[in-house]
């Protein structure tokens, strides 16, 4: 009995060949057949990539792969959704968040990896545990089923270096195949240069869990039946574990939508579903927390933005105009520049051929009254029937009295060529301008002025001011 060590390539990591040299010297001393191996990689077939292992002991029926952390002190690990960390001699707290995985996590996924490998080579179970190693004198606190080699169904176990040798002797699995020399051989050929190394008689070698020369053939037909049995088994677990993922992700995507824009929400939905089905569940809680706290912010920097845009731009513009058009008598006509001008062409491109109101009759109006607004939108009076499809007839003026001889404009109005809007537009006058009083309509609406020698006008009652004693 003695143990074979195997070194796929050099060792450059100091620690990992103090272990390996460990190794090797206490287990030649065992009883029993024992393979040492150095740092190899072997591919992840969920993960698509490689993953590397830092070493591996074959046992008689088992397999620990080793995960080596050199970092010495007092090594906590309270619960197994815990992280851990070390607290070393000179104070120091070592809690690997800088790192992509958690140690235990990694040692976790590397005996996954490598059970999934040699099964898909052998078709057969082979018992595969990891252990996660720290330097020789650390004091490991951690849970009882994390130490203790009687509990066989634990995948991950943490120890300092000089308790493995007597623990890989101790642990004994509850089933699995015998691994004689040359089935360990075998395994590491199958690690080192792959299946396409292999013979078939090589691989029965393994999967039969006896000595070579002392294989006989069996028949095909059970050991396929339990291949597909176990290949079935690890569907349903595949499929509750994918079943469970997207349960979470999908429970996870309401809060991320309340807070994040729906792109956002479904790509980080995806990724948590991911980790959640690759059990990376440290990675899957601090990705929704993160998410969570970034959306918060990003929501509260939105509104203080919004709060400092309508106090900065909106409101000092808002409430001056609001105050300026509630003092002004005259409304949207007060605004300087905007409004006022060309207001009547606007209110005279309406359609007033069916006015919607009858005005009232107007009074006369003596010399001094103030004119009547007229019940149209329209600038000048109210209009008669429809527009008559005849030319209309030349309009007459009543003199003005003597004591009314100007009018003031009150407003930019039309002047046309005849008393009411069927006559066209011969001059534009603008507010506050004064012109001679010529005479009036009969209905009193229209008023006749003088434009300037030769040329007059008429225009709306309700747009001048008559002035007297001029």
């Amino acid at each position: 009995m003695s143990a074979n060590c195997v070194k796929f390539n050099a060792i450059p990591d100091r620690f990992e060949s103090d272990i390996f040299q460990y190794l090797c010297r206490n287990l030649r001393q065992a009883d029993g057949d024992y393979t040492v191996t150095g740092p190899f990689w072997v591919e992840d077939a969920h993960g698509g990539r490689q993953r590397e292992i830092d070493g591996l002991i074959i046992t008689p029926n088992c397999l620990f792969t080793i995960e080596a952390k050199n970092v010495a002190g007092r090594v906590v690990k309270e619960g197994l959704n815990t992280p851990l960390v070390v607290h070393t001699s000179s104070g120091e707290l070592v809690d690997f968040q800088e790192r992509h995985e958690d140690p235990y996590q990694q040692a976790d996924i590397q005996w996954k990896v490598l059970s999934n490998y040699l099964k898909g080579i052998f078709h057969v179970n082979i018992w595969v545990k990891s252990l996660l190693v720290f330097p020789s004198g650390s004091t490991i606190e951690a849970l009882e089923q994390l130490r203790d080699p009687a509990q066989q169904y634990t995948p991950v176990f943490l120890l300092s270096l000089d308790e493995v040798a007597d623990f890989v002797q101790v642990f004994q699995p509850p089933d699995g195949v015998q691994l004689s020399r040359q089935s360990q051989e075998v395994l590491v050929k199958a690690i080192e240069k792959g299946e396409g190394s292999l013979t078939q008689i090589e691989k029965n070698l393994v999967a039969n869990g006896r000595p070579l020369e002392k294989r006989k053939r069996p028949s095909s037909e059970p050991a396929l039946q339990e291949t597909q049995a176990e290949d079935t088994a690890d569907s349903k677990w595949s499929l509750r574990r994918f079943i469970f993922a997207l349960l979470l992700a999908g429970l996870a995507y309401f809060p991320l939508s309340f807070w994040l824009g729906t792109v956002a929400s479904v790509g980080l939905t995806a990724v948590l579903f991911y980790l959640l089905y690759s059990r990376n569940s440290f990675l899957a809680v601090y990705t929704f927390l993160g998410s969570m706290t970034f959306g918060f912010f990003q929501a509260v920097l939105g509104a203080a933005l919004l709060v400092a845009l309508f106090a900065g731009v909106v409101w000092p513009l808002a409430v001056p105009a609001a105050w300026y058009l509630q003092k002004s008598d005259q409304g949207l006509e007060a605004l300087p520049g905007i409004f006022s001008e060309g207001v009547e062409d606007v209110l005279e491109s309406s359609d007033l051929s069916t006015p919607t109101m009858t005005p009232a009759p107007l009074p006369s109006l003596g010399p001094t009254d103030e004119p009547l607004l007229a019940a149209t939108p329209d600038d000048e009076a109210t209009p008669g029937p429809a527009v008559p499809t005849e030319a209309p007839a030349e309009p007459t003026a009543t003199p003005a009295a003597e004591a009314a001889q100007r009018v003031r404009i009150v407003a930019n109005s039309n002047v046309r060529a005849g008393p009411g809007t069927d006559f066209d537009i011969v001059a534009i006058v603008m507010k506050d301008e004064t012109f001679s009083l010529l005479g009036t309509s009969d209905d009193k609406n229209w008023y006749q002025i003088q434009l300037e020698p030769g040329k007059e006008g008429w225009i709306g009652s309700t747009r001048v001011n008559l002035e007297t004693g001029q």
